[in-house]
């Protein structure tokens, strides 16, 4: 989630990005919002996570995206077809 001002974010602005730009192979990286907790900001990350879920994306750690990009996956996603070796 992008900061904005002092420390503020914009979670909807910015999970509607997130939507509009994810590609299979993208990280995305969130923070929990700090010391205090932020019910709206944790709404989002679970519209978020929902969203992407049901359009079919997975979440990997960052080694198995690596590991993944390094066994030529198609877009480097675990699981994805592999490029025909013929």
């Amino acid at each position: 989630m992008q900061e904005t001002g002092a420390g503020r974010t914009r979670p909807r602005v910015d999970v509607d990005e997130i939507l509009r730009r994810a590609s299979p192979g993208s990280i995305v990286l969130a923070h929990d919002g700090g010391s205090q907790p932020n019910a709206t900001l944790m709404q989002q990350v679970d519209r978020l996570v929902g969203s992407m879920t049901d359009a079919g994306d997975t979440f990997v750690t960052v080694s198995e995206l690596l590991a993944a990009r390094g066994q030529g996956y198609a877009g480097g996603v675990p699981g994805g077809p592999r490029p025909d070796s013929s």
